[in-house]
């Protein structure tokens, strides 16, 4: 039987070893659960939360960690604020992949014991709230199972598409259209041939500053779409300054420009973990649309991680666009537990009222959707 413990943020600080450790024991391990993004995603936003970091111990080894913190808020189709348990860096960071850190073989033991202890031993919440966890995680195994002892509610939220690189590059590439493949190669040469564009990857010395380039990119190409973003604020730069650095001075960081003269054009900026890469965030200068420059640096992002030995090149929630690129995604789910108090009963209640209200409006101004001959989704032209 596993021991639980309720660990702090100093102890969180003494294990960077064993954490990575166990993330790397993962059957998918993702930036997002490594002991570096977490730290730094306390020191920057955790003044606003309370630690409960689930350490599980089988006798003196640790085997397994459920970052959780938690806060009085309002999550995603709640119609209250509760006491909320998060993961770590969920709600701020956007963090997809999230799940349990431990190995295959010691996940579901951990999980049942995380079950046991947030019944009976810590049981100041009303919400556990998982986000955009994938279709393949240990957390929505154990949420579909019939061995959690607290009423679960689960639904598909959004997608993470993702490139299959284990075949070769010359053999996705010829996976793609051949109208795409042809527009891409005429961009390389247009840009790269005629215009003086270079594929530039970001050096230790200029981390922080091409951290401010991407976060300036992302706001010019919102601004010019007129779309809000949540990419922004200047305590989300200095945790992205951070991190930035940290996964540079471990090889973990690629962060990619396509630039004119020293002038960043595009921006494409991801993380390499345990053999696969993880798309995050991307910026463009509107005025470098026309010329495909954002299309061109993800082609080549690609093109880099293959030659460099990857297996995956993971593009993460959101953007239609992704879809484009590659035929495989992963669903990501949102997931609530909800505790036995009646603040817990009633956010349940106004949760599930809410979602029932918001389809129903959906279903009645939903519009035909074009099909092609075999009765698929057609997809969108480049």
């Amino acid at each position: 039987m596993l021991r639980v413990e309720r660990a702090d943020v100093d102890r969180l600080r003494e294990i960077r070893a064993e954490w990575n450790g166990l993330v790397a024991a993962m059957a998918r391990p993702s930036t997002f659960s490594t002991w570096e993004w977490i730290e730094a995603w306390w020191r920057h936003f955790g003044d606003a939360y309370e630690p409960v970091l689930l350490h599980f111990y089988r006798g003196e080894t640790l085997v397994g960690i459920l970052p959780l913190a938690s806060r009085w808020m309002i999550v995603e189709d709640a119609a209250l604020p509760t006491r909320t348990l998060l993961y770590c860096g969920s709600r701020e960071l956007g963090s997809d992949h999230i799940d349990l850190i431990a190995s295959a073989s010691d996940a579901a033991e951990c999980l049942a014991a995380a079950g046991t202890y947030l019944q009976w031993e810590f049981r100041d919440w009303d919400l556990l709230h998982f986000s955009h966890v994938a279709e393949d995680s240990r957390l929505l195994e154990w949420a579909e199972g019939n061995t959690v002892p607290f009423p679960v509610d689960s639904r598909v939220v959004s997608a993470a598409p993702y490139v299959d690189l284990s075949v070769g590059f010359d053999s996705y590439r010829m996976s793609l259209r051949k109208k795409k493949r042809k527009h891409l190669e005429g961009l390389a040469g247009q840009l790269f041939g005629g215009m003086g564009v270079e594929y530039w990857k970001c050096d230790p010395v200029e981390a922080k500053n091409a951290v401010r380039q991407l976060f300036d990119l992302h706001r010019l190409r919102a601004a010019s779409l007129k779309r809000a973003t949540v990419f922004e604020g200047e305590r989300l730069i200095r945790f992205h300054e951070d991190i930035a650095v940290r996964l540079q001075q471990q090889g973990q960081l690629r962060l990619r420009f396509l630039r004119q003269r020293g002038v960043p054009l595009s921006a494409w900026y991801c993380f390499e973990c345990h053999g696969r890469a993880f798309a995050y965030q991307t910026g463009m200068d509107p005025a470098w649309e026309k010329y495909g420059a954002g299309n061109l640096l993800l082609y080549e992002v690609i093109r880099e991680s293959s030659e460099e030995g990857l297996k995956e090149v993971d593009l993460l929630r959101g953007g239609h666009y992704k879809g484009r690129w590659t035929k495989r995604s992963r669903a990501l789910s949102t997931i609530n537990m909800y505790n036995d108090t009646a603040l817990a009963r009633l956010a349940r209640w106004g949760a599930r009222w809410r979602t029932d209200f918001v389809h129903a409006v959906k279903q009645r101004s939903r519009r035909p959707t074009p099909q092609n001959r075999e009765g698929e989704i057609a997809p969108e032209e480049m």
